[in-house]
């Protein structure tokens, strides 16, 4: 975004009602919770990606899709991210997996408490 569209962005935010502004700090956190996510899943992958089919680690930038990187193998020719061949793979709306997981989390110490009160 050049510098003259953003000032003007920034002034149409103090023409927003209160709604439009909740909106807007709700999307904007979304986008922070799923850099967050973005950011974990490639720092938690090698220093330097392999493919998965043949574990090279001559690649090629290919690009991005859903906001990772992708990478072509020489060899095979195909690409893949950091997610490629784990269970998180097609999974979408990254943005919710922290909230998610905090969810479960919340859930399964709520089940072990009840037991342990019950039992």
């Amino acid at each position: 975004m050049k510098t003259t569209e953003f000032k003007a962005w920034i002034k149409s935010i103090e023409r927003m009602n209160r709604n439009q502004r909740d909106k807007l700090r709700k999307s904007s956190e979304e986008k922070k919770d799923a850099d967050e996510v973005i950011a974990l899943i490639e720092r938690s992958s090698d220093d330097k990606p392999s493919c998965p089919r043949c574990k090279a680690t001559k690649l090629y930038r290919w690009g991005k899709v859903s906001d990772l990187q992708l990478y072509r193998c020489r060899q095979y020719n195909r690409t893949f991210n950091a997610l490629t061949g784990t269970p998180l793979a097609r999974l979408r709306h990254k943005d919710k997996w922290f909230e998610y997981e905090q969810t479960m989390i919340h859930k399964v110490k709520a089940s072990v408490k009840q037991r342990i009160t019950v039992g």
